[in-house]
């Protein structure tokens, strides 16, 4: 652990001399920063569990969060972070991000429901998650990927707090086709009353 925290040291350092420098300079001009992107999740349970992520992490995250948002207070931050992280949702809002991205609720057993519903409590919002990019994408009809849509917008998006993309990238194989109704039923459904 004391390794782990000298560098943590070290490169926090050096976040926050290019964070003094560069946030002044966005203020009123960028909208959301990415500062992290870090994988804390697999597809079945976290990399590293919320014991670890809020004594080795979390401080250094919220010193990076908080000197951006000196710089820029208007200015969200977001963690990109993939997989099974439903756990963490509470430690990445209290690291001071205000984004998560992706949304991988198809990783560790949550439902996107759950997700929504953890996110809301903590006021993290959610970055992506429209679409399950490694089953259904790819490999679904394009009536499967309206379905998953429709779902996933009308879930994530009930009450605010999110803003619709594939929970990934979207891969060369993909027909178009699956890809133009993925956003045409996103555009098309309203948000779920709460």
């Amino acid at each position: 652990p004391d390794t782990v925290r000298q560098l943590h040291e070290i490169l926090t350092e050096r976040a926050l001399h290019n964070i003094a420098l560069i946030a002044p300079r966005v203020r009123g001009l960028v909208d959301v920063a990415m500062m992290s992107a870090d994988d804390w999740g697999t597809q079945q349970n976290l990399i590293a569990g919320p014991d670890t992520f809020r004594s080795l992490f979390l401080p250094y995250y919220r010193a990076a969060n908080d000197a951006w948002r000196q710089g820029a207070p208007e200015c969200r931050t977001f963690l990109h972070s993939c997989g099974a992280v439903y756990a963490l949702i509470p430690l990445i809002r209290e690291a001071g991000f205000d984004v998560l991205n992706p949304v991988q609720w198809t990783a560790g057993g949550h439902t996107a429901a759950e997700w929504k519903a953890r996110a809301d409590e903590c006021g993290l919002a959610l970055w992506g998650g429209g679409m399950d990019s490694q089953a259904t994408l790819p490999l679904g009809t394009v009536q499967d990927v309206e379905e998953v849509a429709r779902r996933a917008v009308e879930t994530l998006s009930a009450g605010g707090g999110y803003v619709f993309c594939n929970i990934h990238n979207v891969l060369a194989e993909v027909e178009p086709e699956k890809v133009v109704a993925m956003y045409r039923v996103a555009r098309s459904v309203r948000p779920a009353e709460r």
